[in-house]
């Protein structure tokens, strides 16, 4: 099996990967100009809760046989830190950026979907779908072993390159 390399997508299509922004506030992220891409029937509206207003999820889809590595850009900007999302074969993910996922913690990215939440009195852990990916955080009154800080972001973004599927977080 090999790896197709998409290159960098633009929110558009390519070859047989598709990209879909949805925000939560009942649009599609403010996209509208022409060269944005128009909302597409697979693309429902994410259901809200207090803690994640503002954030907006990225539906990615993979139709090839092969799996995927890609960078998005928004805008000629980079998403997710510039770094490659990877899609195994005829799979999708659900993108979170800037997601206040509790009080304190926002998760400005992640390479892999969030597949679920665990909330203990004094841990918070985020399974992800894939074992490696990378992830981007905002922390006060948490910390997360392995994480570095983001260089010129101020003391508490920090930056998590992951092996193990999972962000742990401890109440400090």
């Amino acid at each position: 099996m090999s790896l197709s390399k998409c290159g960098a997508l633009s929110l558009s299509k390519c070859g047989a990967l598709s990209l879909s922004k949805c925000g939560t506030a009942g649009t599609f992220g403010g996209l509208g100009s022409a060269q944005e891409p128009t909302p597409r029937k697979n693309c429902h509206q994410p259901r809200t809760a207090p803690t994640d207003r503002g954030a907006v999820y990225y539906f990615i889809n993979n139709y090839q046989d092969d799996p995927i590595e890609t960078q998005i850009s928004w805008r000629g900007q980079p998403l997710f830190g510039g770094n490659p999302i990877y899609l195994p074969a005829r799979q999708g993910a659900i993108l979170p950026l800037d997601w206040q996922v509790a009080e304190g913690v926002t998760l400005h990215y992640a390479t892999a979907e969030v597949r679920g939440v665990e909330r203990r009195p004094a841990t918070l852990t985020l399974r992800l779908a894939q074992d490696t990916f990378m992830a981007e955080l905002s922390l006060s009154g948490w910390g997360c072993p392995g994480a570095q800080p983001v260089p010129g972001a101020g003391p508490n973004r920090w930056m998590l390159r992951a092996k193990d599927g999972q962000i742990v977080l401890y109440r400090r």
